[in-house]
């Protein structure tokens, strides 16, 4: 009878294979923790890189490098680069007198607003010359339903050692207006005035005073608009010409017409036409040129 198969011969082979000769038999778990491990020591490596590269350019005064995807340098800024400080301030001339704009109603005490623009230029007249000393004084100035008028006084004082004759007084109202060129508005660009007043002569040290009406179509003022208030800045002009001897000479004045500061200031202040017809009594005026 053949033999008795025994469990030992019929169960299959658990002995572990035998390992390929000349090497060494690395499990598949193994060998993703190692590629993982490899995985993290670059990564670590590259952020490394780009720390170290940041501090270098902090301690060198320049700024970091910008990079790409690939730590490749994009639009690097040498550290000798030199920084541009801030640009300095602006200078603003100071400006010539300005008015704030904002008169309540009921001829109440004006709250402070911004200033209307006036013509820049300031010269003042000799007082020691051939040239009469011109002094403006502004009475009042009534507003209606047609006109502006200004009501003024005038006086002219010989400051020369002789006579001047056939003094001659001219002159007009407009409004001032940023639109409108300095020169024309100022009087200086040859314009004609209508003739106002005349004297026949003035010794020398005598003064002669004289008053008079300045008038203006409401229709021809150009308002300065403030928000829903229409204001007006007068600029009273005056042409004087005289006779010294054989010369004749003349001079161009012009003089800023406003209601007087309020206290908190020392700048004139703009009429308000949107109130409607009324009289201002307390009023100055500056004088901006005097032009021979």
């Amino acid at each position: 009878m053949p033999p008795e198969a025994t469990a030992s011969d019929s169960a299959p082979s658990l002995a572990a294979p035998e390992p390929p000769p000349g090497g060494i038999a690395i499990s598949p778990l193994l060998a993703a923790a190692i590629a993982l491990v490899l995985v993290l020591f670059a990564v670590s490596a590259l952020l490394y890189r780009r720390r170290m590269a940041a501090v270098d350019a902090d301690e060198a005064g320049g700024y970091p490098a910008e990079t790409d995807g690939d730590g490749e340098d994009i639009a690097a800024v040498p550290d000798s680069a030199p920084r541009i400080p801030d640009a300095p301030p602006e200078t603003i001339p100071s400006p010539a007198p300005q008015f704030p704009s904002d008169v309540p109603e009921g001829g109440g005490e004006p709250a402070q607003q911004p200033a209307a623009p006036v013509p820049p230029i300031v010269v003042q007249a000799p007082r020691k010359s051939d040239s009469p000393l011109f002094d403006l004084e502004p009475r009042r100035l009534g507003v209606t339903l047609v006109n502006a008028t200004l009501t003024y006084r005038l006086q002219l004082t010989n400051t020369a050692p002789r006579m001047l004759e056939d003094i001659a007084i001219s002159g007009d109202m407009i409004a001032a207006h940023a639109s409108l060129p300095v020169e024309q508005q100022l009087g200086a660009d040859g314009a004609q005035f209508a003739p106002l007043h005349r004297i026949e002569s003035i010794e020398p040290g005598e003064s002669v005073t004289i008053e008079g009406d300045l008038r203006l179509a409401l229709a021809a003022i150009l308002p300065i608009r403030h928000g829903q208030h229409r204001l007006f800045v007068p600029l009273a002009r005056f042409e004087t010409s005289w006779s010294a001897g054989e010369a004749r000479k003349a001079r161009v004045s012009a003089f800023l017409i406003g209601l007087l500061p309020d206290g908190e200031s020392d700048r004139l202040r703009p009429f308000r036409l949107d109130l409607g017809p009324r009289m201002y009594p307390d009023i100055g005026q500056r004088l901006l040129t005097a032009i021979s």
